[in-house]
């Protein structure tokens, strides 16, 4: 390869580097095919070249080109990287896990790669793992945000509620504009029964960003179980302001203003709820539980009835419908 030769791949290297970084990808795919058709074993084209597929998500010809520069040089880590990346946008995560921890034995401290390994044993359901892949990357990096993140959605997920709000708390001194994170803070909290503590995590979210739909909901719920039921109706209409066909929305609308004994517009929520979803079970119960507060038990029965077409072992529905039909022999 003569000098000239090898300073122009170089510098199309180069351009193509910095044509990616300014989200110019098919001008930078062109460059990688510039270079790889005058030399088609240059290893950081191809891999350049998965690098911007993966981007534009074409992850099938990613992994190719992944696989052809690891073909030139089985040693070269962050190919091994990106291969399991692209694996697991193409949801094979087994493989992806594979290529996670061939990386991992060339570069044990690649933090990245400690975090996505977490990830991807999350989608095979494999938590503990998955917990100890968080461990590690923050063990190398304490202050890896998304690691703190995931460590604490998985904590919750697996009901360790105190570790997973240390994990949040964690998090949201590394970023604490980040809405995301207050919201599940919120939810954590509230599984631990601090309402108090949930509606300021669900405040603080809805002051990040005032269209966040899930925390005007849960803000609701959570000011419902503080019995400030006005309150609480008030979020759930900012939350049908945001999306109107939120059936779930509609059904705790409903709960609420059924315990305000405000029976007819508890049962036009539920209704709208059923618009939106005919298959809404509690919605049903719902809708029911108001017609026998009003004595209208034919009316509670179908609905019980339409219930139990939908889930014939909810204990709910059985024990509501028992109730109706001992009403009905009085």
């Amino acid at each position: 390869m003569g000098l000239f030769s090898l300073y122009k791949k170089n510098s199309l290297i180069k351009k193509a580097y910095n044509l990616f970084n300014q989200g110019k990808y098919q001008e930078a795919l062109k460059c990688y095919d510039k270079i790889l058709k005058s030399d088609s074993e240059y290893i950081d084209a191809w891999y350049g070249k998965g690098v911007v597929l993966e981007k534009c998500g074409r992850y099938h010809e990613s992994l190719e080109a992944y696989d052809k520069a690891l073909e030139l040089d089985p040693e070269y880590t962050d190919a091994w990287y990106g291969k399991g990346y692209t694996l697991t946008e193409l949801e094979r995560y087994q493989e992806a896990l594979e290529a996670y921890d061939k990386t991992l034995e060339l570069d044990p401290e690649y933090t990245d790669v400690w975090y996505n390994k977490g990830n991807t044993l999350i989608e095979l359901e494999s938590c503990n793992e998955a917990l100890e892949a968080y461990d590690k990357a923050l063990e190398l990096d304490p202050k890896y945000f998304g690691a703190w993140y995931n460590k604490g959605y998985t904590l919750a997920n697996l009901e360790r509620h105190q570790e997973a709000l240390e994990c949040y708390v964690e998090a949201l001194k590394l970023d604490p504009e980040n809405s995301e994170a207050w919201y599940n803070k919120g939810g954590i909290l509230t599984n631990m029964k601090d309402y108090t503590g949930a509606l300021e995590a669900y405040d603080r979210a809805l002051e990040l960003d005032p269209k966040y739909l899930v925390a005007w909901h849960n803000r609701g719920y959570t000011l419902e179980k503080l019995e400030r039921h006005q309150e609480a109706l008030e979020a759930y209409d900012k939350a049908l302001e945001i999306d109107y066909e939120d059936s779930k929305v509609w059904y705790n609308k409903g709960n609420t203003l059924k315990k305000l004994e405000r029976y007819q517009e508890a049962i036009k929520n539920y209704n709208n709820a059923l618009k939106i979803d005919s298959k809404f079970t509690y919605a049903w119960i719902g809708k029911g539980n108001v017609f026998s507060e009003l004595e209208k038990y034919p009316e509670a029965l179908k609905c019980y009835n339409n219930a139990l077409d939908l889930d014939n072992q909810c204990e709910f529905a059985l024990e509501a419908k028992e109730n109706v039909l001992k009403a009905l022999k009085k």
